[in-house]
């Protein structure tokens, strides 16, 4: 254990309270709990937990910033961990955390989505970074900062095996986005008894422990690993270590890093197209032995190589080692605009989309108006803040069907908006 503590800045999307759609503001993610703070408590002494996106919600966001850099003031720790998703932090804050005497770490998630939108605007205010890509590895390097690669592994306190009876044939957990839904109709549409859980599905988003019952009640887990883009490229997906840990059985599509961590057709199975999935099911619903050997070897090979204390404890000991040596690289804190427009665009898009949802759920005027204008701070033409700003007169009870008419115009062709939005806007 490192005798030290961190600060770890969470980000759960479920708020309590006055926000009637939490899913406008944020959709739902992974439990943040079992993920990143059970673990961490493993490693560090000490770990304070502090809702970064809850206060963000309630407070603002610069009140939730100034929040943050006081809980720093208060508990001194020795690392600040950010699971970097969304735009909730500010990169002064972040210089305010260093300046303190924390380390700075930040945790992405889909480098190779969003390297250069998003990652790249963030890492001349972090002392170092974690990506679970190995290939990203050398794109963080060139641009100043320090990467440290940490594969998505499992909590094993929470993923495994519960001895239930299995009365699934095939199921699929997770969020119904891309082409998730297609894939799905398709199977069945061949005769797969296939059931989608998660938010997007009829069941809604599932608490952790429903997601670990289901994957001991399923004979078949299906792990799709296309990401959320329209033109979706593949990833290496946590839930198969999830699938694995529950001594469960994985059938994933395939991704070019799947074999890295596990024996295909050993530890987990694999399909490429629908006609290989299709017929993988079909063989591992008959051959139950067959089915269990694999599951049996997936979990002790996630066990024993992917529990997610073990690989937080070989990254952060990794740091420490670095810290008693000298060897940190400095801050590139000279750097001009990172990220670049593509960033600040990214940056207004999100606020301005924030703001929006915030007045769907009749959130108080100085709230969406403060997100619209930091839209406009990262982006001063951006034309969706701009039609949101005109709405600041309106009675509090009018704002949101004022919205509405809003957004319809905006996908009118120009020439339309201007005649029948005039008199609106």
């Amino acid at each position: 254990m490192i005798e030290k503590s961190i600060l770890f800045l969470t980000s759960d999307p479920f708020v309590p309270g006055r926000f009637r759609r939490p899913d406008l503001l944020m959709p739902p993610g992974g439990d943040y709990d079992v993920t990143f703070v059970q673990p961490l408590r493993r490693v560090f002494s000490q770990v304070v937990v502090h809702s970064l996106w809850t206060e963000y919600l309630m407070l603002g966001p610069h009140r939730a910033n100034q929040r943050v850099l006081e809980v720093a003031e208060t508990t001194r720790p020795s690392y600040v961990l950010w699971p970097a998703r969304m735009y909730e932090i500010f990169r002064s804050t972040l210089l305010g955390l260093s300046a303190s005497g924390a380390r700075v770490v930040g945790w992405f998630f889909d480098d190779d989505v969003r390297f250069d939108s998003y990652t790249a605007g963030w890492l001349p205010y972090l002392d170092y970074c974690l990506t679970h890509q190995r290939e990203a590895l050398t794109r963080y390097s060139a641009a100043g900062a320090r990467p440290y690669q940490l594969i998505p592994g499992a909590n094993a306190d929470v993923y495994m095996p519960l001895r239930l009876t299995q009365c699934y044939d095939v199921t699929f957990v997770g969020r119904n986005f891309g082409d998730r839904g297609a894939w799905l109709e398709g199977l069945a549409g061949r005769g797969v008894p296939v059931h989608g859980f998660g938010h997007g599905f009829p069941s809604g988003f599932l608490p952790t422990r429903d997601v670990v019952r289901l994957f001991n009640e399923s004979r078949i887990n299906l792990c799709l690993s296309r990401d959320y883009r329209e033109n979706a490229g593949l990833q290496l997906k946590a839930r198969v270590f999830e699938i694995c840990m529950s001594g469960a059985f994985a059938l994933c599509e395939w991704t070019p890093d799947l074999e890295e961590y596990f024996d295909i057709g050993r530890e987990v199975e694999a399909f490429r197209t629908m006609d290989e999935a299709v017929e993988k099911i079909r063989f591992y619903l008959k051959h139950e032995t067959r089915r269990i050997a694999i599951a049996r070897a997936g979990m002790q090979r996630a066990q024993a190589c992917y529990r997610e204390d073990l690989l937080l404890a070989g990254v952060f000991e990794a740091i420490e080692e670095g810290e008693h040596t000298g060897s940190r690289s400095q801050k590139p804190l000279d750097a001009v605009d990172p990220g670049g427009r593509i960033f600040a665009n990214a940056c207004a898009s999100w606020h301005a989309n924030l703001a929006e949802g915030l007045i769907a759920n009749g959130a108080p005027r100085h709230r969406w108006v403060e997100e619209a204008r930091l839209a406009l701070a990262h982006a001063p033409t951006n034309p969706q803040a701009r039609s949101l700003l005109r709405l600041r007169p309106l009675p509090q009870s009018t704002t949101s069907g004022a919205l509405r008419v809003t957004k319809r115009l905006r996908k009118l062709p120009a020439s339309v908006g201007k005649i029948k939005g005039a008199h609106l806007l």
